[in-house]
């Protein structure tokens, strides 16, 4: 069993490296799940 904290930290390397491909935005949306918000936080944080 995955803790929700490892599988938050997985999910924002996938988005890290979806963003670092030149994926479009919308195509992260849709494939990772995660909203306009919190990508545009991991790519601050990048």
């Amino acid at each position: 069993m995955v803790c929700c904290m490892c599988l938050e930290l997985k999910g924002r390397e996938v988005v890290r490296v979806m963003l670092q491909n030149k994926y479009l935005l919308s195509e992260i949306y849709k494939i990772s799940g995660v909203t306009e918000e919190e990508v545009l936080v991991i790519k601050e944080s990048m």
